[in-house]
């Protein structure tokens, strides 16, 4: 699976089961004998980790795929009122915002698309670099032939 692709299937699935907020954590615990917090997992079926792991996408790239979407702006995030994203803690909520809503519609593709499209305009970009190129090219031959042609014609 390509990175394009992990993050449509997170975004498919933020839409598909999105109402409002999405639990990505269950909770942040306080582990008072160890004076420590411990992440605790939603176990729901619903919930994108367990997607993740269900379409075999590996636990290194799970926070990845959801900070490179709250980076592009496609899912808003929540931390825990205890800690706070620059202590480096994971979302304890996310959810789909409209600009992510509209990025993975069909009309629009997600990442995926995006990617096909910037390789499409980069090969017509090349061809017609290419094209200008050999013009130049042939441009200039003929004008050499044209030169000598008067010059020896003549």
């Amino acid at each position: 699976m390509t990175n394009e692709e992990r993050l449509d299937e997170a975004l498919k699935f933020l839409l598909k089961h999105n109402a409002g907020s999405f639990i990505y954590y269950l909770d942040i615990e306080n582990d008072s004998n160890k004076n420590s917090k411990t992440i605790v997992y939603n176990n729901n079926e619903d919930r994108l980790i367990k997607h993740f792991k269900n379409i075999n996408i590996e636990e290194k790239y799970h926070l990845p795929i959801i900070y490179n979407l709250i980076g592009d702006e496609y899912v808003k995030a929540a931390w825990n009122p205890t800690t706070d994203q620059d202590n480096g803690q994971p979302p304890t909520q996310i959810m789909i915002t409209y600009k992510g809503i509209s990025f993975i519609d069909k009309s629009n593709g997600g990442y995926s698309r995006k990617r096909k499209k910037e390789k499409s305009k980069r090969n017509l970009e090349l061809a017609q670099t290419w094209a200008i190129v050999i013009g130049t090219i042939l441009a200039s031959f003929w004008t050499i032939y044209e030169f000598f042609l008067k010059l020896f014609c003549h």
